[in-house]
């Protein structure tokens, strides 16, 4: 995107709105689909366990979404050091 015209600035912001954008997909995609795991498979099995206790936790999923805005940072930071002309030079 650089060697086109994009500038470091533009370049971070569509990392980090990139990070944004897969972390409220994969949490409403992992909230979704451990709820739904969680209410059938998992409650079927710990019914019928007299020790153990059923509770739907929904917290563990979100705050795992959470990883791919700090993510997007580090990749942003590893990925833009140099200059254009540099990588460009080293792909060739």
């Amino acid at each position: 995107m650089r060697s086109i015209g994009m500038s470091r600035r533009q370049l971070r912001r569509l990392f980090l709105y990139e990070g944004i954008l897969y972390a409220v997909i994969s949490g409403a995609a992992g909230v979704l689909l451990s709820a739904v795991l969680s209410l059938t498979a998992v409650k079927a099995v710990v019914s019928g366990w007299w020790f153990a206790k059923y509770a739907l936790t929904i917290l563990p999923a979100s705050l795992a979404a959470l990883v791919c805005i700090p993510a997007a940072a580090v990749i942003d930071r590893v990925w833009n050091k140099g200059s254009i002309v540099e990588k460009l030079r080293r792909i060739e």
